[in-house]
């Protein structure tokens, strides 16, 4: 059941934003899909295109640009921690030896 609160939180700030992440990944540890998988799973977080991805940089290391659709409504307040925090996330997934965004956020 839809709870009212839900409903007037989510009016707060209805914009969904659009922002570009440069991960460096490992994918002889873990495959590739498990890996974006796991950026799926970060509340508020929709991998909208795998822009680039290389074949192999650095030995084991691979480096892929990701467009990512942020709804901030897991947020609260939904701020400039909040892309800290998502950023966060996503170093935190295994396989990932860093990530950075690449772009300002724009609302879509």
């Amino acid at each position: 059941m839809i709870k009212f609160i839900d409903i007037i939180r989510e009016s707060i700030n209805p914009n969904i934003y659009l922002i570009y992440c440069r991960i460096v990944v490992n994918t002889d540890a873990r495959p590739m899909q498990e890996i974006l998988s796991d950026v799926r799973a970060i509340p508020g977080v929709t991998i909208v295109d795998i822009i680039n991805a290389d074949d192999e940089t650095h030995g084991i290391r691979h480096v892929v640009d990701l467009s990512l659709k942020i709804d901030p409504s897991p947020f609260e307040p939904f701020n400039s921690n909040s892309y800290s925090k998502i950023l966060a996330g996503v170093k935190k997934i295994p396989s990932i030896y860093t990530a950075k965004f690449t772009s300002t956020p724009t609302t879509v």
